[in-house]
């Protein structure tokens, strides 16, 4: 703890990174709502936490920002079933510093 009345310096670095966007649909093609999308980054295999992560819109779009440089998978989470496509059925999506990568459209893999 600090002293009453006294300043302290602290200094951050902040890594910049990317994005991650798209849609999410069913098998039908319909928006999937209220999906968790979160990413596994390929180099270290460490998933995303903390802000690292959007849910699906009702539109079945999301947003990821602050995204660590490199190359990543997604993992999509609706009601605590996973229903991304399998990782090795993935294509890995390459994360640029302060670029917004569009992917697409994804389609869940839940019956």
């Amino acid at each position: 703890t600090g002293e009453k009345g006294k300043n302290y310096t602290f200094n951050f670095h902040l890594t910049p990174g990317g994005s991650v966007a798209g849609k999410l649909v069913d098998k039908n093609g319909a928006p999937v709502y209220g999906a968790s999308v979160r990413y596994v980054h390929l180099d270290d295999k460490t998933e995303g936490t903390g802000l690292a992560w959007s849910g699906t819109d009702r539109d079945g779009r999301f947003i990821i920002h602050g995204i660590p440089i490199g190359k990543i998978h997604l993992q999509i989470r609706t009601g605590g079933k996973l229903i991304s496509p399998d990782h090795d059925q993935q294509k890995p999506i390459t994360i640029t510093e302060g670029e917004i990568n569009e992917i697409g459209i994804i389609q869940a893999q839940a019956d």
